[in-house]
């Protein structure tokens, strides 16, 4: 899970002369009974071995929407990924809503989507967070590939970020738009260079991602249930890259200028929503994780 863009991993765990086989997903894990796999369960253990041998890659837990360059071997096709080739030639595969675009209120409504397709530059490194269980943030650069994704970001330098957060937990792609949103509406459009740059996004619920823990039956409260949220936004450079003591000032000032937006209205904490996406506000042309949490400021 920490090596691999997955929604879920299979294996095997032998101990001794017997075998269990494991599953394992971003809301936790699932082992089956023991099986003499040398003795009395040699037949399942073939009929195991014969499952996992003629998956596809996605059968084994890579992200359904990551496809990778097909192959054919005895009229079969199939897509293939290589661990020495990385994800050459990979593109991600996004159901948008037709009328998603930068500056949209937020709001979720039943709409139809066409397909937008991303590739997976070679030159950047899929970064995933380390760890099996929990949000799992994969980002890796992107950029677009099929026109119907050139129109909707309209620009190349591009990265795709894939998490899991609880399902109950309010959206991040919608607080985005929603601040953007009312910025705009309030005339303050000045600010919107400190708000990142989200260009669209998708999320799937487990059963339309159809993870095996539905099948086997593993239940789960409502506070444990994730989501699938991929959000695809404008590069930005790390601060490692920042390269000298000015450069850092004016990205501290602008990072904290972001952060002292004031409400709207009474009723409306902007600040609250800005402080969740702070970690990727836009400081000139510099990126920085820095949290401020003062609600006033004098710079």
């Amino acid at each position: 899970m920490s090596s691999n863009v997955r929604s879920y991993v299979v294996g095997w765990l032998i101990e001794d002369t017997k075998l269990r086989l494991v599953y394992g997903d971003r809301m936790g894990a699932a082992f089956s009974e023991r099986v003499e796999f040398l003795g009395r369960g040699a037949h399942d253990f073939l009929l195991i071995v014969r499952a996992m041998g003629g998956a596809s890659v996605h059968d084994l837990g890579i992200l359904p929407s990551m496809h990778f360059p097909r192959h054919e071997e005895d009229g079969l096709v199939y897509e293939s990924f290589v661990e020495s080739k990385g994800y050459d030639g990979a593109t991600l595969h996004l159901d948008i809503p037709i009328d998603q675009a930068p500056g949209s209120s937020g709001e979720t409504h039943e709409q139809a989507a066409e397909t937008l397709v991303f590739a997976v530059r070679s030159s950047g490194k899929v970064k995933t967070e380390f760890g099996g269980i929990g949000r799992g943030t994969t980002v890796f650069a992107s950029s677009p590939q099929n026109e119907r994704a050139k129109r909707v970001c309209e620009e190349d330098d591009l990265v795709a970020k894939v998490a899991w957060p609880h399902k109950v937990r309010a959206a991040e792609d919608a607080t985005i738009r929603r601040i953007r949103h009312r910025l705009e509406l309030a005339g303050m459009g000045r600010y919107l260079p400190h708000i990142v740059d989200l260009k669209c996004s998708s999320t799937r619920t487990i059963e339309e991602m159809h993870l095996p823990r539905l099948e086997m039956g593993l239940v789960l409260e409502e506070a444990e249930v994730r989501v699938c949220r991929t959000l695809i936004l404008k590069r930005y450079e790390r601060l490692e890259a920042i390269g000298s003591r000015e450069r850092f000032h004016t990205v501290f000032v602008d990072v904290v200028r972001g952060a002292c937006i004031p409400p709207l209205d009474a009723s409306d904490d902007l600040l609250t929503c800005l402080q969740l996406t702070i970690g990727y506000t836009r400081p000139r042309r510099y990126c920085t994780a820095i949290s401020a949490s003062t609600t006033s400021c004098g710079i």
